[in-house]
């Protein structure tokens, strides 16, 4: 298994759309990692973000490297450094800003299980 687990670096607006249009119609739920290389508490975050991607595969994990991808910032507004976006169906359901890893764990691991539980009953 890859050491950085299953997180897809975002490079382009385009590829960050499309990412979206994946990730709603295929009913996943998306974790967007907002970073930057220079700063502490990301590179702090990373190996966690990378450790839930392999916990959680059904779920798809974004790093968006937002001084490489400055458009991003506003489209989503970004505020700081690290900021975890989670969505569902291109829509915003959840955000944290700040580099509490347990926190984040917390808040993945139950909307993970939450829609899952969905989704075995639609597809029931």
């Amino acid at each position: 298994m890859d050491r950085h687990g299953n997180v897809k670096t975002c490079e382009s607006m385009s590829q960050w759309h499309q990412s979206v249009l994946d990730a709603s119609s295929q009913s996943r739920i998306m974790v967007v990692e907002c970073m930057v290389k220079w700063c502490g508490p990301c590179i702090y975050m990373r190996p966690h973000v990378d450790e839930l991607s392999r916990k959680f595969p059904h779920l798809l994990f974004l790093r968006i490297d937002v001084d490489q991808l400055e458009p991003f910032t506003m489209e989503l507004d970004i505020q700081g450094y690290p900021t975890f976006i989670i969505m569902k169906n291109g829509k915003e359901i959840d955000r944290l800003l700040g580099a509490n890893k347990e926190e984040l764990q917390k808040r993945v691991a139950a909307l993970a299980h939450q829609y899952a539980g969905v989704n075995k009953k639609l597809s029931n």
